[in-house]
Protein backbone atom coordinates (compact mmCIF):
# COMPACT_ATOMS: atom_id res chain seq x y z
CA UNK A 1 0.00 0.00 0.00
CA UNK A 2 1.18 3.51 -0.78
CA UNK A 3 0.40 6.44 1.47
CA UNK A 4 0.85 10.16 0.88
CA UNK A 5 1.75 12.26 3.92
CA UNK A 6 -0.77 15.07 4.20
CA UNK A 7 0.48 16.73 7.40
CA UNK A 8 2.82 16.31 10.37
CA UNK A 9 2.60 18.06 13.70
CA UNK A 10 2.12 17.80 17.44
CA UNK A 11 -0.43 18.30 20.21
CA UNK A 12 0.06 19.33 23.83
CA UNK A 13 -2.30 19.14 26.76
CA UNK A 14 -4.14 22.45 27.04
CA UNK A 15 -3.32 23.70 30.56
CA UNK A 16 -6.15 26.28 30.37
CA UNK A 17 -8.71 23.50 29.89
CA UNK A 18 -8.71 22.80 33.64
CA UNK A 19 -10.11 26.33 34.15
CA UNK A 20 -12.76 26.07 31.44
CA UNK A 21 -14.18 22.70 30.37
CA UNK A 22 -15.41 24.23 27.08
CA UNK A 23 -11.80 24.55 25.87
CA UNK A 24 -10.18 21.67 23.96
CA UNK A 25 -8.20 19.11 25.98
CA UNK A 26 -5.34 19.16 23.46
CA UNK A 27 -4.13 21.87 21.09
CA UNK A 28 -1.31 21.86 18.59
CA UNK A 29 -0.05 22.58 15.12
CA UNK A 30 -0.09 20.70 11.82
CA UNK A 31 2.17 21.53 8.89
CA UNK A 32 0.26 20.75 5.67
CA UNK A 33 2.51 18.97 3.17
CA UNK A 34 0.01 17.91 0.49
CA UNK A 35 -3.44 18.89 -0.64
CA UNK A 36 -6.34 16.67 0.35
CA UNK A 37 -9.22 16.56 -2.10
CA UNK A 38 -12.87 16.90 -1.09
CA UNK A 39 -14.14 13.49 -0.09
CA UNK A 40 -10.66 12.07 0.68
CA UNK A 41 -10.49 9.79 3.69
CA UNK A 42 -7.48 10.90 5.72
CA UNK A 43 -5.94 8.64 8.36
CA UNK A 44 -4.64 10.08 11.61
CA UNK A 45 -1.87 8.58 13.72
CA UNK A 46 -0.69 9.72 17.16
CA UNK A 47 2.47 8.73 19.03
CA UNK A 48 2.93 9.60 22.72
CA UNK A 49 6.02 11.73 23.28
CA UNK A 50 7.43 14.29 25.70
CA UNK A 51 7.93 17.90 24.68
CA UNK A 52 11.17 19.81 25.30
CA UNK A 53 9.96 20.62 28.85
CA UNK A 54 9.33 16.93 29.55
CA UNK A 55 5.54 17.27 29.47
CA UNK A 56 3.45 14.62 27.71
CA UNK A 57 2.39 15.40 24.14
CA UNK A 58 1.57 13.58 20.92
CA UNK A 59 3.30 13.54 17.57
CA UNK A 60 0.65 13.63 14.83
CA UNK A 61 0.65 12.41 11.23
CA UNK A 62 -2.13 12.62 8.66
CA UNK A 63 -1.91 10.47 5.54
CA UNK A 64 -4.02 9.38 2.61
CA UNK A 65 -4.04 5.86 1.16
CA UNK A 66 -3.38 5.97 -2.57
CA UNK A 67 -5.13 3.75 -5.10
CA UNK A 68 -2.84 1.03 -6.35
Amino acid sequence: MNYTDIANGWTNHNEKQAENDKLPTFTGLLEIKAVARLGDKVQIALWPRKDRDGKPCFSVKLSRKEDE
